[in-house]
């Protein structure tokens, strides 16, 4: 994973040229797939894409957790789809039934499994060919309504929605790897469907730097709910349980500091804050580490987000995680577009991907 911190240091600027070549890749790629030259696997039933223009976390687990469960209640049979990044499988892996878990934590990647902890009647496959893992599913379950975790750039499977999660740092930065954080140009917003922005940015300074690449119809605002705290020995606490309290807290995530900051609005004494790499794996002696400066510190809590406990060897111990969901404005207006795409491919047998 890139250490985000480059991207706003003077070794930006000198690997700008690098960033120059990889546009013209990245669009190169674009318009083989436009033009033909390059084929799209297709999956029986609805595809809808959530992803990112850029490394790093945009919150996307929360949103197909969301999405997955308003199209369940909708009656869809309702099946994810992910590459299962850093998961040790081999070839393709079931995740979920949709009835039980079907594997660890360090065979699926941690964002699988978190969602297959969370939904139920959802089967959930990991593999690097997403379309054959579509296909699995779509055999063994009957799926009609597919989510494609990360897909915005997998081209190669054709998908009838894009939704697209931008944070502030996306918006103003605009440079492509490796001088920047995106992976594909922002004028590629064109693409998407749907846009939802992650952070806290004045809508005029989102209108003008997405001028003519989003309608403001199909762009959304999106915040992040803290639902609950739980701990193994505890179970569910209320979030008042966390006021005054000494808290020691840990993250490996993209951008930790905004957990540190949902701590603190919690109420929560945070004395001691430690960051690990994105998606690091937590060693037994990890965990020793942690505990030993528990006790010298006199914390009451150990805290960490739901993405990192479930990485964690021992999830016996005492450590709490706080769970969060997505919500956006209007989300009426935001699942109706999910629908009229639907309807629209049932009416025509064709999505219209790709055409932009």
């Amino acid at each position: 994973m890139v250490s985000e911190k480059i991207f706003e240091s003077k070794i930006s600027y000198i690997l700008y040229p690098f960033s120059f070549l990889y546009e013209i890749l990245v669009k190169l790629r674009l318009a083989l797939y436009k033009k033909g030259f390059l084929s799209q696997n297709i999956l029986p039933g609805f595809v809808v894409s959530v992803g990112n223009l850029s490394v790093g976390g945009t919150g996307k687990t929360p949103l197909v957790i969301k999405i997955a469960e308003w199209a369940k209640q909708k009656g869809y049979r309702v099946g994810i789809i992910s590459r299962g990044y850093r998961g040790n499988y081999k070839d393709m892996l079931l995740v979920s039934d949709g009835k039980e878990l079907k594997s660890t934590v360090f065979n699926s990647g941690d964002e699988p499994y978190l969602m297959a902890r969370r939904l139920r009647e959802v089967a959930i496959c990991v593999s690097k060919n997403r379309a054959k893992a579509g296909r699995f599913i779509s055999r063994r379950y009957g799926i009609d309504f597919f989510i494609l975790d990360d897909g915005f750039q997998h081209l190669k499977l054709k998908r009838d929605l894009d939704i697209v999660l931008l944070s502030k740092r996306d918006i103003l930065n605009k440079r492509v790897l490796p001088s920047g954080p995106l992976r594909e140009p922002l004028s590629h917003l064109k693409r998407a469907d749907i846009c939802i922005t992650t952070d806290k940015i004045e809508k005029k300074d989102i209108l003008e730097n997405l001028e003519n690449l989003v309608p403001e119809k199909r762009l959304f605002f999106a915040t992040y709910i803290t639902k609950k705290a739980v701990f193994p020995k505890k179970g569910e606490v209320a979030l008042d349980f966390l006021r005054g309290k000494r808290v020691m807290a840990f993250a490996g995530i993209s951008r930790p500091e905004r957990f540190k900051a949902t701590l603190e609005k919690l109420g929560a004494e945070v004395i001691f804050f430690k960051r690990f790499p994105d998606h690091h794996w937590f060693s037994k002696k990890d965990l020793a580490e942690i505990f030993s400066l528990k006790k010298r510190l006199r914390a009451e809590l150990v805290l960490t987000t739901e993405k990192d406990w479930v990485r964690l060897v021992d999830k016996n111990k005492d450590i709490g995680y706080i769970e969060v969901e997505n919500s956006s404005e209007k989300e009426d207006r935001f699942f109706a577009i999910i629908e009229d795409a639907d309807a629209h491919k049932k009416n025509t047998g064709q999505s219209n991907q790709l055409d932009r």
